[in-house]
């Protein structure tokens, strides 16, 4: 009896260890399969992290707060564009190029939508054999070399933005000029003879009945500007930013005159406009817009923002013109940038400005736009 309750109890102890065993295994074997969970979702969350990531085309950065926390901040990622499918544009230095500057800032840095190459050049001249023999697309340019083109190449050229309105200025060197009526028997200097400042002044001359002024000319906007400046010359019609070159040089010298706000004395009346005076443009060749008519329109999208940036702050847009070549001295270029009026007009009323100065001109001298005013095709609207 002694024997078998001993055999009995020893079953009983091995019955519960073995029990004991298989909790233990089933626990672990529960446990692991947890932490494989675990591992799984991780893997998931990281790979759906990465997915939108993708998608997105952000880069995800960690960051630290000022109280100490981890926080991860989406970076914007740079586009890489196909250079062989860029949009070629071409700026001219000078007013008619500092429209641009944000825009060309933003493309070097990749954050624009639009895939562009800007070239800048010295002279119009440079620019209108490119865009006649197609190495160029775009261009801003004066207005009536854009006529001028139009008319060369049979409407191979349109316009299709206004981006600089008046920029000429009566400058003295004294302070007894007050209206164009006060220039009568004075003598003004001018820098280019036969070009749109000789024949806008000889134009608000007529119009404003001054028959007994003497108008003479200096070989260069740059010559003009330094005989200004050094006490040479008392009244002189010259354009930006070479009004704002010779005016840091000689504390004496004033704007006189805006020949602008005389301009607007008689062309039409736009309550919306207080600068009717059309310079520069924005024009496209007409065989690039046939194809890419798409890309040309996110450019004047591009390009109308970012005139907004520059004029939001003058300071940081001068220190790119400086940068990129536009205007050599960054504080001429932020003194200059308000009198050249930079600005974006499209539509019916680039139509309407542009077709009453282009007639003014043809006028003047019919060879100043390329021998006729062009036809209503000239005119490119969205």
């Amino acid at each position: 009896m002694i024997k078998r309750k001993g055999l009995a109890l020893l079953l009983m102890m091995g019955l519960i260890l073995s029990l004991l065993s298989g909790c233990s295994s089933s626990t672990e074997e529960a446990s692991d399969s947890n932490a494989s969970q675990q591992e799984s979702t991780t893997e998931t969350s990281e790979s759906t992290e990465a997915s939108d990531s993708d998608q997105t085309g952000e880069t995800i950065e960690t960051a630290t707060t000022s109280d100490g926390e981890t926080v991860n901040e989406p970076v914007r990622a740079q586009e890489e564009k196909d250079p062989a499918l860029a949009m070629h544009i071409g700026l001219l230095k000078g007013p008619t190029g500092m429209g641009a500057v944000m825009l060309m800032n933003e493309s070097d840095n990749g954050f624009v939508f639009g895939n562009y190459d800007f070239q800048l050049y010295d002279a119009p001249d440079e620019v209108t054999a490119k865009l006649i023999n197609g190495e160029l697309d775009v261009a801003a340019v004066p207005v009536n070399l854009a006529s001028t083109l139009y008319n060369k190449t049979d409407g191979g050229v349109k316009i299709a933005a206004i981006n600089t309105l008046g920029t000429m200025f009566l400058v003295e060197n004294g302070n007894t000029i007050e209206s164009m009526e006060d220039l009568d028997g004075k003598t003004v200097m001018l820098s280019g003879q036969g070009a749109v400042p000789d024949y806008v002044f000889q134009y608000l001359l007529q119009e404003s009945g001054v028959t007994n002024c003497t108008v003479e000319y200096a070989t260069s906007h740059a010559d003009l500007a330094n005989q200004l400046a050094a006490g040479e010359v008392d009244l002189a019609v010259m354009p930006e930013p070479y009004v704002s070159i010779a005016m840091s040089k000689n504390a004496d010298l004033r704007i006189a005159i805006d020949l602008a706000e005389v301009w607007d004395q008689y062309s039409y009346e736009d309550s919306t406009v207080d600068n009717t005076l059309p310079m520069g443009c924005i024009v496209v060749r007409t065989a690039y817009l046939d194809e890419h008519e798409k890309e040309f329109k996110k450019f004047l999208d591009e390009y109308d923002n970012f005139i907004d940036e520059a004029k939001k702050d003058y300071h940081a847009a001068a220190e790119k013109c400086a940068e990129y070549g536009i205007v050599a001295d960054a504080a001429v270029a932020e003194k200059a940038y308000p009198n050249c009026h930079i600005c974006y007009i499209a539509g019916q009323k680039m139509t309407m400005m542009a077709d009453y100065f282009l007639n003014v001109m043809y006028d003047e001298n019919p060879q100043s736009i390329g021998g006729a005013v062009p036809e209503s095709d000239f005119y490119y609207s969205r």
